[in-house]
């Protein structure tokens, strides 16, 4: 049977059944487990050090961070990336908190069919610039707001439109004010693939 040791649960699982068999001196069944445990606490070390962390950041946190978040967490999990890779967007504006991506960016994800469950809008902490090894800002105004947030003067920021030095545009547009969700989608999907393919050569294929 072949055993996959991928949580911290499943190693403790283990830790007690080699308990038992080692006390009942079943030694073939001890030292398999002892193996089992022996190879999954080295991959839940080595998968804790390798998650990588990611924040998008905009405006309001209803249209185009979270719908970068979406779609890059649609990536990784078509990749099968998930325990690797975390994605988490915010607002540097408090007037959504608590609610939806905006009607728009809903509709555009459900046309490809990508997920948007559970998330709600919220402000860029100080804590996310400890949290976050990519914090990608939308445009420069988001960026210059995010530096005005305690801890975030020094922080390293990504401007998301650098992801795609060949398009003419250096800003991803708002689509509250422009209504072209169809268009953000399509910078924020070619930009995304872009982003994935770099985090996976700076960090993953590095540890």
């Amino acid at each position: 049977m072949a055993i996959k040791l991928v949580t911290l649960n499943s190693i403790m699982q283990f830790e007690k059944l080699y308990n038992c068999c080692h006390n009942a001196k079943m030694k073939t069944d001890a030292f398999r487990c002892k193996n089992y445990l022996r190879i999954g606490r080295h991959k839940w070390s080595r998968e804790v050090r390798e998650i990588v962390n990611v924040l998008f950041v905009c405006l309001g946190n209803i249209c185009r961070s979270p719908m970068a978040e979406a779609v890059l967490r649609h990536k990784i999990e078509q990749r099968h990336l998930f325990s690797q890779i975390t994605v988490d967007s915010a607002g540097t504006g408090d007037w959504h908190i608590g609610k939806m991506p905006h009607e728009g960016t809903r509709g555009i994800l459900d046309l490809h069919g990508i997920s948007y469950e559970h998330m709600t809008a919220r402000l860029v902490s100080g804590e996310d610039f400890e949290k976050f090894q990519y914090i990608i800002c939308m445009d420069k105004s988001n960026g210059d707001n995010v530096r005005k947030i305690p801890g975030g003067e020094k922080s390293e920021l990504l401007f998301f439109m650098d992801l795609l030095p060949d398009e003419e545009l250096r800003e991803v547009p708002d689509p509250y004010f422009t209504g072209n969700f169809e268009q953000v989608y399509d910078l924020v999907n070619a930009g995304c693939e872009v982003l994935l393919e770099r985090i996976i050569t700076e960090k993953l294929e590095q540890a």
